[in-house]
This record gives structure tokens, sequence and C-alpha cells, in this order.
């Protein structure tokens, strides 16, 4: 993945359970199994360039293949918007 001209950078991770809620229904978060075992995080330069990357020879015959057929029987990509990003100081 980190091959791609669009990756910035790259994280994985392994989902060990979560918190399920509905505020606008008013029903607090209670303890959940998460959806998805695995979830990938790729930041990108743009979504105009991850498009151009996805539809490239490199992202068909290289990262595809090796890294999503290898070993992921059943899978999901989303592709959105950074809205909010935080730090400790």
């Amino acid at each position: 993945m980190l091959n791609l001209k669009s990756a910035k950078s790259f994280t994985l991770l392994k989902m060990a359970g979560g918190r399920k809620w509905n505020g606008q229904m008013g029903e607090p978060p209670v303890e959940s199994k998460s959806p998805f075992t695995f979830i990938g995080i790729l930041d990108v330069t743009s979504k105009e360039e991850w498009k151009k990357d996805v539809a490239s020879e490199v992202y068909q015959k290289d990262c595809f293949p090796k890294f999503f057929s290898n070993w992921a029987a059943d899978g999901y990509a989303i592709l959105g918007d950074e809205v909010y990003h935080g730090e400790n100081d």
C-alpha cells in the first residue's frame, strides 16, 4: 500500500470490541462486538490521486493480490474525508 503514489501512511488495527449507541434516539453507549475484525487506515494525498492509484497496474497487479486477496476472505473499503484529528500534547 505504501508503494502507491497517493499513500502518505498506513495503519492496520485489529479490533478488540467497541461500543454502539444512537444519540438521536437517546440510546447510551453499550458494549458491542465490532462489525469488522481489522480496520486499515490509509492516509492519502487526495481522493483524486487515490482513485488514480486504484485504477493503476501497480494496485491491480501488486497491492490488491498481495495485500487483500491473500489474507482477507471478506472485505469492505470506505473512502471518506477527515473531519477531525486530535492529538495529546
